[in-house]
């Protein structure tokens, strides 16, 4: 599998994406390269399912591990699966889940031993553009037939199709799965969301000092490194007010630490006289960039500061 994808990564898609770059390349010819690479990633498929779909498909006797975690999604996914008809031809009626309910998405009216095989284009009207209502009598329960009217063929005629039951835009999401398997993702609760979020409340808008500095999350935030007590912070400002206002201070602690620094600095240099009856030499020596001598001076004091004798040499 590894292998698959480093393959795909640095050719199947580096080398199209050189010439795309470079050429106009039409859909067509983007659209068989997806389908090449699609081919190459899923071939492996039909090591387990050859002559069924997902849907229908075995655990078998000795799947890898790959295998394995797909199949565990395996009965979430047939839950909720539902099949979109549009020319009814692929669409067994009483083998597939096609009816509009999330709860049950098969007929539940048993079947004629003689229709079990039927798919939905032989429940058409001539024209197939829509079911024909006296078969539907004559074939489902009151329940199917409910939800039966609620499905509508579109003109068009294109294979059918699946969609996903637990979206409203029909697309399958790992999120709606994993909501479902927690007990989340129930119509009540869609209901309820939809309810909360679409009152209409008042409330004031949110600016950007309000976001970064003054909401509950940024206050909490900015707690914790003091920047309230430091600079308090205004609502009626702009973003760019207060960062420049914390530039200020900023630069004045660094002229106050600046300044504690030259003290201490300057503390350390200061002279200190020598115990009575002792003298003190301070040396100290100098050279020039681009010299090859330096400067050597000595200066001795006694112990109450006074000059006693000093010295400058030059040495090589």
């Amino acid at each position: 599998m590894a292998g698959k994808v480093t393959l795909l990564q640095t050719a199947a898609q580096s080398i199209p994406n050189f010439w795309i770059s470079l050429l106009l390349v039409l859909v067509e010819i983007c659209n068989k390269i997806e389908t090449k690479m699609n081919g190459y990633w899923w071939g492996g498929a039909a090591r387990y399912y050859a002559n069924t779909d997902f849907l229908e498909a075995k655990l078998g006797a000795n799947p890898n591990f790959m295998w394995r975690s797909i199949m565990a999604s395996q009965d979430i996914v047939k839950q909720y699966c539902r099949r979109k008809i549009v020319d009814g031809k692929s669409t067994i009626v009483w083998h597939i889940p096609w009816l509009p309910c999330r709860e049950n998405g098969y007929p539940t009216t048993t079947p004629h031993y003689e229709l079990k095989d039927i798919v939905m284009h032989n429940l058409m009207r001539d024209d197939h553009k829509s079911l024909d209502v006296n078969i539907l009598n004559d074939l489902f329960n009151e329940r199917d037939r409910l939800l039966i009217e609620q499905i509508s063929i579109p003109s068009r005629s294109r294979p059918d199709s699946w969609y996903w039951a637990l979206d409203d835009k029909s697309a399958f999401s790992v999120k709606s799965c994993c909501r479902s398997i927690r007990g989340e993702n129930t119509n009540t609760e869609g209901g309820f969301w939809k309810q909360v979020w679409g009152l209409k409340l008042p409330g004031k808008p949110e600016t950007p000092v309000h976001t970064l500095f003054t909401c509950t999350f940024a206050k909490e935030m900015w707690e914790e490194v003091r920047l309230q007590a430091i600079i308090p912070v205004d609502e009626s400002e702009t973003v760019l007010q207060v960062l420049v206002r914390a530039f200020k201070w900023r630069r004045s602690q660094e002229h106050q630490d600046g300044k504690e620094q030259m003290k201490q600095h300057t503390s350390i240099r200061q002279w200190r006289r020598p115990q009575e009856g002792w003298v003190k030499v301070n040396v100290d020596a100098a050279c020039r960039d681009h010299s090859e001598f330096i400067g050597i001076r000595c200066v001795v004091r006694d112990d109450s500061g006074g000059f006693v004798r000093a010295r400058s040499e030059r040495a090589r």
